[in-house]
């Protein structure tokens, strides 16, 4: 292969390191989905400790991951096996990257057309934001070049792709942070042209601009002083506790972000409470509406509290007839006078 007097030392070179750094096995494989949806053996370096500890012991994901795990991912030293893969006719250079077979239920028709090709080491949806493209944008540009593509696309695929890695640009190295399985993704329920999603660190700096401004402050309680370093450390937080979701709302075609939603349990009160939060230059477009309704249907179908609760300012009309519309009423709490709470509850009916 052209690239190997350059790429060999190199791979043999992150061989040694891995096995110094992390031990045995040097290479992991697992299944993926190919041309012709058949599966095939993926090589890369390993990047992770091993799942236990010498005592036994289960490691999460983040303790797996050293800083020489993140570094060979950010690099993307870790894809260097594939050539192997290359050579044995599973992949090609270029290419939709090939995902796991759990995913194949979940594809769109359309989307199904990335497995009319080879999948690649990098790829359309690669040069075009890398692990920063949500699922819908990144089987879209797959499925695009597995239809159109030309080698001239390829040349310059590789092009983008070799300033990407020496840039380290775009690149997720903590896939359980950052991005969620396919399977999870599409599991999120839709309306129309709108879906929830789990709200990403790419989220966080429409959430500082929506929750500075005045217009959203005017009806929402909020703490001050939020800026996006805050909100970093907040959603790093949060993710820890398994007692809230934060969620966005997007439109499916475009991927714009409309609105976020989450709710987290309220111990005050037996039920979970909820927030919403709808990009102050789309007020007036039903968009809270729809995204209340995604965050309920979520919280029915995944039977985790018996119903929700909100705290509302009175003088919030507009969030008063939206919560109302959707079957929340007024209860009695101890909250200040310019407050009142609402609540909704579902048990003994069925979710839809």
């Amino acid at each position: 292969m052209l690239f190997s007097p350059v790429l060999a030392p190199l791979a043999l070179g992150t061989a040694v390191v891995v096995r110094i750094k992390l031990g045995s096995p040097v290479l992991f494989r697992q299944e993926r989905i190919g041309l012709h949806e058949q599966p095939f053996q993926l090589l890369k370096f390993r990047s992770m400790l091993p799942a236990r500890d010498p005592s036994g012991q289960l490691l999460v994901n983040e303790r797996r991951l050293t800083p020489f795990g993140r570094l060979l991912r950010r690099s993307s030293l870790d894809e260097l096996p594939q050539l192997l893969n290359v050579l044995r006719g599973d992949m090609s250079l270029v290419g939709p990257r090939p995902l796991l077979p759990e995913y194949l239920p979940f594809y769109t028709e359309s989307e199904r057309a990335r497995h009319c090709v080879r999948p690649g080491i990098t790829g359309a949806s690669q040069v075009s934001g890398r692990n920063n493209l949500g699922w819908d944008a990144r089987l879209a540009a797959d499925a695009h070049y597995s239809d159109a593509g030309t080698l001239r696309e390829d040349i310059g695929i590789l092009i983008q792709t070799a300033v990407q890695v020496l840039s380290k640009s775009d690149t997720v190295s903590n896939p359980w942070v950052d991005g969620e399985p396919l399977s999870v993704a599409r599991s999120y329920p839709q309306d129309g042209g709108y879906r929830l999603r789990r709200f990403e660190s790419k989220d966080v700096e429409a959430r500082v601009r929506w929750f500075t401004d005045p217009r959203v402050n005017a009806t929402m309680k909020l703490s001050s002083g939020i800026t996006v370093e805050s909100t970093r450390a907040w959603l790093s937080g949060a993710r820890q506790n398994p007692e809230r979701r934060d969620l966005a709302v997007y439109r499916i075609d475009t991927g714009d972000l409309v609105a976020l939603v989450g709710y987290k349990s309220d111990l005050s009160h037996d039920l979970p409470e909820v927030y919403i939060a709808v990009d102050p230059d789309r007020h007036g477009q039903r968009i809270g509406s729809v995204a209340l309704a995604l965050l309920i249907k979520l919280m029915r179908a995944r039977n985790e509290a018996p119903g929700a609760g909100a705290e509302i300012f009175r003088a919030n009309y507009r969030s008063i007839r939206l919560f109302s519309s959707l079957g929340f009423r007024e209860v009695d709490a101890a909250l200040p006078d310019d407050r009142l709470r609402m609540e909704i509850r579902w048990d003994g009916q069925d979710g839809d």
